[in-house]
């Protein structure tokens, strides 16, 4: 099961994109024909979620993102800053709070293999 923060601005952003995009295409140049432009998933793809972790091998796995946070409490303040614009989401769509993910996924052991643990207790990769 893979777990996600998603930007609910992208939604706006893609709306603002493929406007772009069309007025591009739209446009009076003459060789617009040839040109290969982007489409909104090729743009948007890398900004609209950050993968949070995943259960794997029997324990829950932590995705690092240096630019964002390095350990659950700089993860629970990234999301509290950002509460306003990010939504938690496994793959299936489910979506929880801040309170729910912190209760039902990353509270729920096992930690268990030859994993590096973190001071408290997770693993991450």
């Amino acid at each position: 099961m893979n777990y996600y923060f998603k930007d609910l601005k992208v939604q706006q952003a893609k709306i603002e994109l493929e406007q772009a995009i069309s007025d591009i295409k739209t446009t009076d140049l003459l060789f617009i024909e040839k040109a290969t432009l982007p489409s909104t998933a090729t743009v948007l793809n890398e900004v609209k979620q950050l993968h949070i972790g995943q259960y794997a091998f029997g324990t829950l796995l932590l995705k690092r993102n240096e630019l964002f946070y390095s350990s659950v409490p700089e993860m629970k303040e990234f999301y509290t800053k950002n509460q306003d614009r990010l939504r938690i989401e496994n793959e299936y769509g489910v979506v929880y709070t801040w309170d729910e993910f912190e209760r039902d996924v990353l509270s729920d052991p096992p930690r268990s293999g030859n994993f590096i643990q973190d001071a408290q207790g997770y693993v991450w990769v």
